[in-house]
């Protein structure tokens, strides 16, 4: 499995294994982010970085677009697909602007994960709701109903 690494084409087992080890890290930071682990933000920033420059770094390579070419023309016969006009391969002119969109959309994970970082280490500790909210003052509103409690 070919894969670009700052405008390089790693090829085989190498590739493979960059490729199985940035969705290992990846899986790892998502697990830590869902779980509120510190550790989770340094490293998801970290591999975002990382891959956002590889990406900036390979779509500006001279060689780009004839590495895309040459890998999806060995994709399609590697798979035993037909040469059509709506071959993978005739669609080159378009590679540059879904990395592009690609970019823009890791680039707003990026940006929602300062962003939340910032709000959360503004947030003071404690419990996550607040006696304040809604669910709770419907509830209290309720079971004061019952008591004979006043609402306050």
């Amino acid at each position: 499995m070919p894969i670009f690494v700052f405008g390089r084409v790693l090829l085989g087992s190498v590739g493979l294994t960059v490729l199985i080890l940035s969705c290992l890290a990846f899986f790892l930071a998502g697990i830590g982010l869902l779980k509120l682990k510190p550790w989770s933000y340094p490293l998801t920033l970290g591999l975002q970085l990382f891959w956002l420059a590889s990406t900036v770094v390979t779509v500006l390579s001279p060689n780009y677009n004839s590495a895309m070419d040459s890998f999806m023309k060995e994709m399609q016969a590697t798979l035993h697909l037909p040469e059509t006009p709506f071959s993978p391969a005739n669609f080159s002119h378009h590679y540059r602007w879904t990395v592009i969109l690609a970019f823009l959309f890791a680039g707003a994970i990026l940006g929602l994960l300062v962003y939340y970082r910032h709000v959360s280490s503004k947030r003071p500790p404690g419990p996550r709701l607040y006696p304040d909210s809604s669910l709770l003052k419907c509830l209290w509103t309720t079971e004061s109903q019952f008591t004979g409690a006043s609402n306050s």
